[in-house]
């Protein structure tokens, strides 16, 4: 809901309309807003020296690709996709496509969406609930006022942080319309459209996929925040909270394995 000069409040914008604008502004032939999960999509016809392609995803996603640079460095002149070469031509347009479908996102999601999501949570038309602090505890409703303070570090599954480092998860978004908030909580969306139940793997057991998420970005913040020193001494501080199924060094060895795909680098140890 935009509001504009003298507190005028304009209608809601549809997501049609938000749609439209994420077509314009990534030069698109098409874009569409999910409505089951929120996800973008961007539709490009052939271009520019480009094929057609497809780009989508949850908005944090899109904006979280890496940057292309289309000049190509020199030892990359004649670098392959497969067995298909890529000249220089469709990296570039490749490379633009990707700018242009990040400023497209960054605008709707993070200049209309987001904003609009934090006035219906100011003004009571959305209540909030979380399990504080472990992903083990009953949901509780958050007060409207505590959301501005808190800084989301997963919006795939709902995790946040406040000032004092306590940790939000599984974050839930109900709108205040229901009549039972606390009974619909589990069958709503969280903030991003993710869940933390556990799920049965193929073996017949359960995997821990989502929970383990959640503790991935515990480790991330003890080890930005330096209190510990490797992935391994993060797993191993945060392995208390974890599902278990086998040992407990099992466990470590499923943490740190998560922390690698999550934030992958050379090294993780």
């Amino acid at each position: 809901m935009a509001v504009f000069q003298f507190g005028i409040e304009a209608p809601p914008h549809t997501l049609e309309y938000l749609a439209d604008l994420l077509r314009e502004e990534a030069n698109a032939f098409k874009a569409e807003i999910h409505r089951e999960n929120g996800e973008f999509q961007f539709d490009f016809t052939p271009g520019g020296g480009g094929a057609s392609s497809s780009w989508g995803g949850a908005p944090w996603t899109l904006l979280g690709l890496p940057k292309i640079e289309p000049k190509p460095e020199a030892d990359a002149l004649f670098r392959k996709v497969g067995v298909v070469r890529v000249s220089d031509a469709e990296a570039t347009e490749h490379a633009r496509r990707l700018a242009d479908v990040r400023h497209a996102t960054r605008l709707v999601w993070r200049g209309l969406m987001l904003p609009a999501f934090d006035r219906a949570v100011a003004a009571g038309q959305v209540r909030l609930y979380a399990r504080i602090p472990s992903p083990l505890d009953d949901f509780q409703g958050l007060p409207a006022d505590l959301w501005p303070q808190l800084e989301v570090l997963d919006w795939e599954h709902g995790v946040a942080v406040d000032l004092d480092g306590t940790l939000y998860r599984s974050i839930h978004a109900v709108d205040s319309a229901l009549p039972s908030a606390t009974v619909q909580v589990e069958r709503s969306s969280p903030i991003a459209n993710g869940g933390v139940s556990a799920m049965p793997d193929k073996s017949g057991g359960q995997s821990f996929k989502a929970q383990d998420a959640v503790l991935v970005e515990e480790m991330r913040l003890l080890i930005t925040k330096g209190e510990v020193s490797s992935v391994t001494a993060a797993a191993r501080a945060v392995t208390s909270k974890a599902q278990k199924l086998g040992s407990e060094e099992s466990v470590v060895e499923r943490l740190r394995r998560a922390y690698g795909r999550q934030y992958p680098t050379r090294r993780n140890v």
